[in-house]
Formats: C-alpha cells, sequence, structure tokens
C-alpha cells in the first residue's frame, strides 16, 4: 500500500512539474503550438475513429449481404442439382434401354456362371457386351449430371457399374453382393434393400471396401413389358438402379468465387462432417478425408451450427479461428432431400473484407501527420503574431499604471471639493422645497374656487337652455294653433258648400211639390181612376215638405256654424300674432343669454386650465427639487464613496502591474524575459 501511495506521489509531484514548465516556463507561441497540435489531433481522432466505424459498418453490411447473396444462389443450385439428380433417376429407371440393358448384363454375367457370388464378372462375352454399351451408358450419367450409373440384380449383384476405373483392383465394384460380403450391413446396403421398394437416397457415407464417399439414388427398375423367354411379366421388378451423385460437380459450384473477397463456401452435415471440400485460407480438407478420418468441424461456427438459433435461421456473424484468423460467416439450414439437412457456409477473411480500410486508415495516419506538423508550425507562427502585440500592450499598460496612480490622488482632492459643495447645495434645495410647498398650496386653493364657479356656471347655462328648449316648444306650439286656424277657415268654406247644396234641395223641394200638386190635379181628373195615383202624389207631396223643412233647419244650423267659426278664427289669429312676437322676443333674449354664459364659462374654463397648468408645474418644480435635495444627498455620499474607490483604484493599479509581470511570464517564460527602465518607465525586453 505504502509503495502505491508513494508511487502516485511521484506521478502526482511529475504531473505538477510538467504543468508548471508548460504555463511558466514555456514561450506563448510553442505553448500555442502545442494547444493547436493537441485540438488538431483530438480532432482528427474523433474524425477518424468516426470514418473508421462508418466504413467498417457500412462494409460489413455490404460484405453480409453479398455472403448471404451467394449462399443462397449456391444453396438454391445445389438443391436444384439434387432434385435434378433425383428426377433423371426416376426417368432414367423408366428408360426402355436401360431396362434392355439390365436384363442383357445379367444375362452375361448368367453365361458364365457366376451369378449372386462375389466373384469376377469379366469374361470376353461381358467385356464385349461392356464394350459395345459403355461409352452409351456413360454419355447418358454426363447427360444427366451423374458420377455414375450402376445396376444391381435382384439378388443383390452389381452387374453393371461405370464408376470403377479400367485397370481391375480390390476396390472395384463390380460384381460385388451388396446383400453378402464386405459390403453387407453398409449404408450402401441398406439403401439397395430400400431401394427395392421405392426410391432411396443415400446421404454422403464413407464406404470403406471402396475407401471413397458415396452419394448415391437407389430406385427400382421394372420391366415395361413382358419378356417371356427370360420369364418376366410386365410391371415385375427386374433390378435397382444406383445413380451416384457427382460430388465433384457439387464441389465446382461451392468453390466458385462470385465476390472480390475469395470467399469461400462449404457445406457440413449436421453431424459435423462436410459434404464439399474446402480449398482456401490456410485450410485444405477434402470430404474424403473428413469421412474417413471422422474428422469434424469443432470451432465457434460449429457451434453456433449446432444452435437450435442457427437450425432455424439464416445467420451472418463474426468468428475467430487460431488457424484461420477473424473471419466473416454467413450460413444457413436446408434440406436437399426430405429428412436430410444441411448447412450451407459462406466465409471470407476480415482481413481481406477489411483490406480497403486499413489502407485508409494508413492513408489518413500519413494525412494526419502532416497536418499536425502544419499545425504546430501554424501554432509557432500565431504565437509570434500575438506575442510583439501584447508586449507592447503590456509596456503601455505599465506605462499608463503610474499616470492611474496621479489619476487616484486628484481624483481624492475632488472628492473632497465635492462633498463641500454638495453639504451647501443641501442645504439652498431644502430651503427651496419649503417655499415650493407653499406656493402649491395656494395654487389649489385658488383652483378650488375656479372650479366651484365654473360649476355654477354651468348649473345656469343648463338652467338657461332648458329654458330656451321651452320657449322652442311655445314657437312649435303657436305654429300649430296657427295650422288648426287655417283648417278652421277650410272647415267654413266647406259650410258654404254645403249651404250652396242645401239651396239646390229646397229647389227639389219645391218643384216636387208643384209636380205632386199637377199630379193630384191629374188624378182629380181621372176620377176613380186616378185615385190610388192621387195618394201616392198626396204621400210625395207629404215627404217634400218634411224634406224642404230639414233642408231649411240644416241651413240654419249650418249659417249659425259659419258665424262661430269665423269669430273664432278672427279672434284665434289676434292671440297667434301676439303669441308668436312674444315667443320670438323671448326665445331671443334666451339665445343672447346662453351665448353670454357659454362666453362666462369659456372664460372659467381656461382660468381652471390655467390653474391645473400652473398647480402641475408647481407639482413637477417640486418633484425636481425633491429630487435635487436627494441628488445632493447622494452627491454627499458619491462623494465619500469616490474616495474610497480611489483609495481602491490605487490598489487596482498596483494589481494590474502585477498582473503585467505575470502576462509578461506568460508569453514569454520565466526565463526569457527581463526588465529595463528608460525615462523612470519599465519596459520588457526578450533575452
Amino acid at each position: 500500500m505504502q509503495k502505491v501511495l508513494s508511487k502516485f506521489k511521484t506521478l502526482k509531484g511529475q504531473r505538477k512539474k510538467m504543468t508548471n514548465i508548460f504555463l511558466k516556463k514555456l514561450e506563448l507561441k510553442y505553448k500555442l503550438m502545442i494547444l493547436v497540435a493537441g485540438a488538431s489531433l483530438i480532432g482528427i481522432i474523433i474524425i477518424s475513429l468516426t470514418n473508421y466505424y462508418l466504413m467498417h459498418s457500412v462494409i460489413f453490411q455490404q460484405t453480409k449481404n453479398q455472403l448471404q447473396y451467394v449462399k443462397e444462389r449456391k444453396t438454391a443450385q445445389i438443391h436444384n442439382y439434387i432434385q435434378e439428380t433425383k428426377n433423371n433417376t426416376i426417368s432414367l429407371s423408366n428408360n426402355r434401354y436401360i431396362q434392355d440393358m439390365l436384363m442383357v448384363f445379367q444375362g452375361a454375367i448368367l453365361a458364365i456362371g457366376t451369378a449372386g457370388n462375389e466373384d469376377t464378372v469379366y469374361s470376353q462375352g461381358y467385356m464385349n457386351i461392356f464394350k459395345n454399351h459403355h461409352e452409351r451408358i456413360d454419355k447418358l450419367a454426363r447427360v444427366n449430371k451423374l458420377s455414375g450409373i450402376t445396376f444391381v440384380s435382384q439378388t443383390g449383384q452389381v452387374i453393371y457399374t461405370n464408376t470403377d476405373t479400367d485397370s481391375i483392383t480390390s476396390n472395384d465394384l463390380l460384381g460385388r453382393n451388396l446383400l453378402k460380403g464386405q459390403l453387407q450391413g453398409t449404408p450402401l446396403s441398406t439403401c439397395f434393400q430400400k431401394g427395392k421398394a421405392s426410391l432411396q437416397f443415400l446421404d454422403f457415407n464413407y464406404i470403406k471396401v471402396l475407401d471413397r464417399v458415396v452419394s448415391m439414388f437407389c430406385m427400382p427398375i421394372h420391366s415395361e413389358f413382358a419378356r417371356v423367354e427370360e420369364g418376366i411379366e410386365a410391371g415385375e421388378a427386374i433390378g435397382v438402379l444406383i445413380t451416384e451423385v457427382d460430388q465433384f460437380y457439387i464441389n465446382k459450384i461451392v468453390s466458385e468465387h462470385w465476390t472480390a473477397y475469395n470467399e469461400t463456401s462449404y457445406i457440413i452435415g449436421q453431424d459435423g462432417l462436410l459434404r464439399t471440400s474446402i480449398n482456401g485460407r490456410n485450410i485444405s480438407s477434402t470430404l474424403n478425408n473428413s469421412f474417413k478420418n471422422n474428422h469434424k468441424i469443432v470451432n465457434e461456427l460449429s457451434s453456433s451450427l449446432n444452435s437450435s438459433l442457427a437450425a432455424n435461421n439464416n445467420e451472418t456473424k463474426t468468428f475467430h479461428d487460431d488457424l484461420k484468423g477473424e473471419y466473416i460467416a454467413s450460413f444457413s439450414l436446408f434440406e436437399p432431400m426430405e429428412n436430410i439437412s444441411w448447412f450451407m457456409v459462406t466465409e471470407a477473411s476480415h482481413s481481406i473484407v477489411f483490406k480497403e480500410v486499413t489502407n485508409i486508415n494508413l492513408i489518413i495516419f500519413i494525412i494526419t501527420s502532416i497536418i499536425l506538423i502544419i499545425m504546430a508550425l501554424i501554432g509557432i507562427w500565431i504565437g509570434k503574431i500575438f506575442s510583439v502585440p501584447i508586449i507592447n500592450v503590456a509596456n503601455l499598460l505599465e506605462k499608463r499604471s503610474s499616470e492611474l496612480n496621479s489619476l487616484s490622488k486628484m481624483l481624492t482632492d475632488m472628492s473632497n471639493q465635492l462633498s463641500q459643495s454638495a453639504a451647501e447645495q443641501a442645504s439652498s434645495t431644502t430651503e427651496s422645497v419649503a417655499a415650493m410647498n407653499q406656493m402649491e398650496a395656494m395654487v389649489a386653493q385658488s383652483n378650488d374656487f375656479a372650479h366651484n364657479s365654473q360649476k355654477s356656471t354651468k348649473d345656469v347655462k343648463e338652467k338657461t337652455e332648458e329654458g330656451n328648449k321651452i320657449m322652442a316648444q311655445l314657437s312649435s306650439s303657436m305654429d300649430l294653433i296657427r295650422q288648426n286656424n287655417t283648417q278652421l277657415q277650410n272647415i267654413s268654406h266647406i259650410i258654404n258648400d254645403i249651404t250652396k247644396k242645401t239651396n239646390i234641395i229646397n229647389e227639389i223641394v219645391f218643384n216636387t211639390k208643384i209636380l205632386s200638386f199637377n199630379a193630384s190635379i191629374e188624378a182629380a181628373r181621372a176620377g176613380q181612376h186616378g185615385r190610388g195615383f192621387a195618394v201616392v202624389a198626396e204621400e210625395v207631396s207629404r215627404l217634400a215638405t218634411t224634406s224642404g223643412n230639414a233642408a231649411q233647419e240644416i241651413q240654419d244650423l249650418l249659417e249659425n256654424s259659419k258665424r262661430q267659426v269665423e269669430d273664432i278664427v278672427k279672434n284665434t289669429a289676434s292671440v297667434i300674432v301676439e303669441g308668436h312676437e312674444v315667443a320670438v322676443k323671448a326665445l331671443n333674449i334666451f339665445k343672447e343669454i346662453a351665448m353670454q354664459i357659454s362666453d362666462i364659462n369659456e372664460h372659467i374654463r381656461g382660468i381652471v386650465q390655467a390653474g391645473m397648468e400652473e398647480l402641475d408645474g408647481i407639482k413637477k418644480t417640486s418633484i425636481a427639487l425633491h429630487q435635487l435635495d436627494r441628488t445632493a444627498q447622494n452627491n454627499s455620499k458619491v462623494s465619500s464613496d469616490t474616495l474610497t474607490y480611489a483609495n481602491q483604484l490605487k490598489d487596482l493599479n498596483n494589481k494590474v502591474h502585477a498582473a503585467m509581470n505575470s502576462l509578461e511570464t506568460i508569453i514569454l517564460g520565466d526565463n526569457s524575459i527581463k526588465k529595463i527602465k528608460d525615462n523612470g518607465q519599465q519596459h520588457y525586453i526578450k533575452l
């Protein structure tokens, strides 16, 4: 613990020493150089790291997409090839030529008496048939993309195959029995037995007797027609067709490079064994060696392949292997045939994928170094530019500091004089404020009297205006009476007209009486026949008399009414004239009174307004005097504060002097400056 504390104290002391050197010993231009270079370095590092991670992310995503695309395309090709091989096997099993060839080769073996036994079948007759048909059967295998075609009899003996070499070796398949001997119990034997009933697929397996890995389809062959000589009926099983998957074709598909990353693709079964060979990236493993030596892929990738997540999803991850280094792998599970699961894996080396990023980082490092050198030179140049003016400013401040000292003394003397003057000013201001308050009270009282007079004048004016309105109404009433008198005159005219009409009625009555009288005379002359007419005439005469009396009465009434109306019109006219003259005179008098009252009101309003303005001016003057009083008091306080500030200014001058020394130390360093005096003034020079 003590050692740790001691080491910590040592580091702390070294850090303090370095800080002291940086702050005090170095010149400003070197400090600026370090700061500019450091800031540039930090910015470049941030930009470089950001650029690196962005490029790394983009390239990784691009690589991921490309690897997934390559993996999916190759998976689809292999899946299609397996399905195509299956379909071709079914097609070949139904091919009549294949059926005939199976019977021909089976007959050749029967001819030499080795049927069912693992004996050689290379008789002269068999070889002649082999030579005649081998090329065509081999062509069928190539056309159908098969590594080999094999015929097996119902007893399990291989009667033809094009998978062997031309030389006779112990690894040949021809002549062997799949139900006996060394092939008994092998996956090939199992495929044959199940293939006698229906199509079977044999996943890649190592056959020790053959010393190689094979993957095959086993398909029963039925005779299309009856073969009487051989005792075979139509549709009867005559053997088994075994077609071998071309592993070299599959290897060719997965070994093609489709990207610039020189990717490596291969297939792994769920058992961890390869289904294709691996060639590339410091590793080489063949399909045959993987099965023969039971060499399983065991690494980070195989762990991911065996996980349930990898078994159900496409994955692209980065892995590390001691042999291969760091690499990116994309893998997914697919089924070439039912119940057969393979993993398609496509890998790319991390160093190849990110080679461009590495090159770019190298270029950025070179550019960064150049920029740092340039920024360091710029820092020195900037420091040199700024240090000279700052030194001049320091000399100027040093010169001004003595002037500030003199000014502080003058300021002290002036503050004393200002304090005395402020006291005298405060006394005079107090007296002026008292006189102004008295004047303000008197003006306020006069203003109240003017307001009261204005109010009384306003009341008189309102009463006068009210009387003026009444006289105006009286004049209107006189006009209305005049109009009514005119209407009475019209009534008199109407009565005259009625009188005229009444005279007409009287004339009609008179004429009616005459006619009635004449009718009575004529009725009397008529005697008995005119008696009824006489009665009518008498009645008409009576009605005429009654009408005449009524008309006379109406005429009398109209005469009386006419005389009364004429008297009323005459009296009313004289009264209207007199009343109108009186109303006009009264109205004119009220108008003159109203005008005079308005003039008086205007004069009083002017007096009130002037009084208010005078009172407002006095108030403002009073306020100004109060402010002047406060100002005088403040001046007294300011003079006292000024004296204090003068002393503080002197102290500040000393502090400025000390700060200038520190500034010079910062600019030129502690050991790089020297003070000299010129005419009593201090200056700084660089050593």
